[in-house]
Formats: C-alpha cells, sequence, structure tokens
C-alpha cells in the first residue's frame, strides 16, 4: 500500500510537470538518481505518466511492484515539454520527438534495434525507498532547466539535412 505521503510526493506540482514513474531496485535507483535515468525512446516504454487519482495509482502499484521496491520519480515542466514539442512538430515534421530533444548523450545508443535516451538528473525529483519507508528528494532537481536542447536542435537539423 503506498502511502498518503507517498502519493503526494508523486502527484505534487501535476499542474505545472508532467511525471512519470519508473519502479526498480536499489541499486538502478541510486545510479539513476546520480547520472540520470536512461530509457528506451520514447519514455513511456519504460516509465508511466502519472494521472492523479488515487484508484488508478494503487492499481499501477499492484502491476508494478513486482519489478523492484523503489519509485523513481521523474518531472519535466509543461512549458519546456510544450516548447521541445513544438519544435519536434514545426521544425521537424514529427520525425523526431520531445524525448530526443531532452536527450543527454551524445551519441545515440541502439539496444535491439531502439534508441537509447538519458534524462538529466536535474529532472529526477526523486525516488521513494518502499522498504524504508523513506523519500529521497534531488537537491539538483529543477524541471525547467534543459542546457542540452540547443545543442541537440543543431544536431537533429543536421541529421536530418543530410537524409
Amino acid at each position: 500500500m503506498l502511502t498518503s505521503k507517498i502519493k503526494d510526493f508523486i502527484f505534487s506540482d501535476l499542474d505545472k510537470n508532467y511525471n512519470f514513474i519508473h519502479v526498480t531496485d536499489k541499486f538502478s535507483a541510486v545510479g539513476i538518481f546520480k547520472r540520470g535515468f536512461n530509457f528506451a525512446n520514447p519514455l513511456y516504454k519504460t516509465a508511466d505518466m502519472v494521472i492523479e487519482n488515487h484508484d488508478w495509482m494503487e492499481f499501477w502499484w499492484q502491476q508494478r511492484k513486482f519489478y523492484g521496491d523503489q519509485i523513481i520519480v521523474i518531472s519535466i515542466s509543461k512549458l519546456l515539454f510544450e516548447y521541445c514539442a513544438n519544435i519536434c512538430k514545426h521544425e521537424f515534421d514529427g520525425k523526431i520527438n520531445t524525448f530526443q530533444l531532452l536527450n543527454t548523450n551524445k551519441i545515440l545508443h541502439f539496444i535491439d534495434g531502439e534508441a537509447q535516451l538519458n534524462l538529466a538528473k536535474n529532472f529526477i525529483k526523486g525516488y521513494i525507498d518502499l522498504e524504508e519507508n523513506h523519500i529521497y528528494k534531488n537537491e539538483h532537481f529543477d524541471p525547467y532547466l534543459f542546457k542540452q536542447t540547443e545543442v541537440n536542435l543543431k544536431k537533429y537539423k543536421d541529421y536530418i539535412n543530410k537524409q
């Protein structure tokens, strides 16, 4: 059972941010907390977008609890997300997606034909250790900050222009 304190942490700021959650083990959670979140593109393959509904949250947990006892909470400001989505739509005709613009990997890595991307650690709001019933908050959390956007814009423009 997820406590109200845990749900409050997961549900907070949904008016300003898109929150995503991912279940993992302790070792992986600590690594994500330090280095950012590696994921298969798009993010929805690896993490679930939070819906502010307590029944949904309990249902989600019942389905995911077998994957680990740590919940990673990822949060991206709606302003930044929509800014990147508009660029993808208008400048790239949908050939790339928002998560590719938010990627921090210098080189695209592929595993089983899928691009592996990374979200910077400032998008990691924290993680919840359900075994200890403790929330670890990220002191570097900033859902608005993304320094790589302009670099990625140039990289993808060059890539698409070559095709």
